[in-house]
């Protein structure tokens, strides 16, 4: 089974560092059972070359094709730009930018639209989870987004994201579980489904090897090649 190991590098990394990064991983040999992504900032699309065995990816993209939207990045763009990926819906976006669930699906429409993959966030704030929610808002956010075709699904808990705090081995394992049920009633029985909040070198091995995530999304811990090695490595 394929593992995705996509590294979301949010507001981080000048084109220096960008550059030095990617010509070290062009030296390492990377499993062909492992998909693994990049998502630097915009940027850096045009300025990284990436070797064969990682895929390049963007953080966002906007909702709207063309127009006029000052500041905004269309797919035709990304997909122009080499992405094979964009990440939508990240619960930094829907938090602090108020991206609705609406504006979500229509991005990751719009990412399919031009022939890319997007990797949809999903996550539950602490509230949520200290009420024993998580599954009921999980459902409700994952319908309100979803879109008409194959995509990847990344569960992010907004509690965990760059806090240092996952949840245990097995609340993982059964939110997992429970949106596999949840996306077979909806059509994708194969969609795979990704873990994300605060992945580390620590702690990779333990989430991949669970049975039912299909990979990880990592943010702090992808800026440093040496941590993300070692959570490469964790996939093999």
């Amino acid at each position: 089974m394929t593992k995705y190991i996509i590294a979301n590098w949010k507001m981080n990394m000048g084109k220096q560092e960008a550059i030095a990064f990617v010509t070290a991983l062009g030296g390492i040999s990377i499993p062909q059972e492992i998909m693994g992504v990049l998502c630097p900032s915009f940027p850096l699309l045009g300025a990284l070359h990436l070797p064969p065995t990682i895929a390049l990816g963007a953080q966002n993209c906007s909702s709207f094709g063309s127009g006029p939207y000052t500041g905004e990045v269309s797919a035709s763009l990304l997909q122009e730009m080499g992405c094979a990926y964009v990440i939508v819906g990240h619960s930094e976006r829907r938090t602090l930018l108020g991206e609705t669930s609406l504006m979500v699906k229509e991005k990751a429409c719009q990412v399919l639209d031009h022939g890319m993959t997007p990797i949809l966030c999903i996550g539950e704030p602490l509230d949520i989870y200290d009420q024993g929610r998580t599954d009921v808002y999980l459902k409700e956010q994952l319908e309100e987004s979803l879109p008409d075709r194959d995509f990847i699904l990344a569960y992010e808990p907004v509690w965990s994201i760059g806090t240092g705090h996952t949840p245990r081995l097995e609340e993982i394992e059964a939110v997992h579980k429970f949106l596999h049920n949840v996306l077979k009633e909806k059509g994708f029985a194969h969609t795979p489904i990704l873990y994300g909040g605060s992945v580390t070198g620590k702690n990779a091995r333990e989430i991949l090897v669970l049975p039912s995530v299909s990979g990880v999304l990592v943010g702090g811990a992808s800026v440093s090649f040496d941590m993300f090695l070692t959570i490469i490595e964790s996939a093999t």
